[in-house]
């Protein structure tokens, strides 16, 4: 009994295929075999990107929730103007360096 192929194929592409050489048919076999697999390399980066994309958000989110908006102080008085002249600063310095040169600089 004969096998009969369930693929067809058209007059042009299987003239085109016999007229390959068996290297051509192999390099071209193997280029497919790699673009595959580039392909599934490269979506499997996206999808690690943004699952960890997503994961650095929600985390984001849980540690720095929003602040509530509150609403205008009810009775509170206006603001008072700045005062015209020098303002007294007080500035309190620590115990290391880094935090002196802070303070000192412009």
């Amino acid at each position: 009994m004969a096998r009969v192929s369930r693929w067809r194929v058209s007059t042009s592409e299987a003239s085109a295929m016999t007229n390959r050489s068996p290297n051509a048919v192999r390099r071209l076999v193997a280029l497919r075999r790699l673009a595959r697999h580039l392909r599934g390399v490269g979506l499997s980066a996206a999808w690690l990107a943004g699952v960890g994309t997503a994961g650095a958000v929600v985390s984001m989110r849980k540690a720095y929730p929003q602040t509530p908006q509150a609403a205008p102080a009810q009775g509170w008085p206006p603001a008072r103007p700045v005062p015209e002249g020098r303002l007294a600063v007080a500035v309190v310095l620590g115990a290391s360096g880094s935090v002196i040169t802070d303070a000192l600089g412009p």
